[in-house]
């Protein structure tokens, strides 16, 4: 059987379709999401509209989660893959982003700084994945948990220890 080019170029395009598909199907391996909730402080008050991330890391597998915080600090977590609520057991390097109004009103320039988070109140080593450290690296176990947050700006000289986020129990 003699193949055209059309015919290869019809073959290679179904097969990037198929493989293309694959990416938004959910990994059966990630292991089955577990609830994690908390309360995100800025400076010992309660921080409203703060984008609370989960990202994988060592050998833990997924896409993460992530979730807002209320008008009390308060967030619960949504898998970034399935939209479920919680995240798979695991260990995660934990990303704070005010949310803010990204775009408005203004010049180019305050529209930039706002992109780029110049403005934003949450300390550089909570937001900034390159700075992250100790202080924003959690252990979700099976079953689930409570992580409250206080983000100073020193995580190291927190009263929590050093730089660990105040854990409480699951609700």
């Amino acid at each position: 059987m003699k193949f055209t080019r059309r015919t290869n170029a019809a073959l290679l395009l179904m097969t990037f379709v198929l493989l293309g598909c694959g990416g938004s199907v959910p990994n059966s391996e990630e292991g089955d999401p577990v609830p994690v909730s908390g309360i995100v402080k800025l400076g010992g008050q309660p921080a409203a509209n703060v984008v609370v991330t989960f990202i994988p890391t060592e050998s833990t597998l997924g896409s993460g989660a992530s979730g807002v915080t209320d008008d009390s600090g308060q967030y619960e977590l949504t898998n970034n893959a399935t939209g479920s609520p919680g995240v798979p057991a695991g260990t995660y390097s934990v990303l704070f982003k005010s949310r803010g109004s990204e775009e408005g009103a203004g010049d180019d320039a305050e529209v930039r700084r706002k992109r780029i988070g110049a403005d934003d109140p949450i300390p550089p080593a909570w937001r900034i994945s390159g700075m992250a450290g100790s202080h924003n690296t959690v252990t979700v176990p099976d079953g689930g948990k409570t992580l409250d947050f206080d983000l100073v700006d020193n995580p190291s000289s927190s009263d929590e220890g050093p730089g660990r986020p105040r854990r409480g129990g699951r609700r």
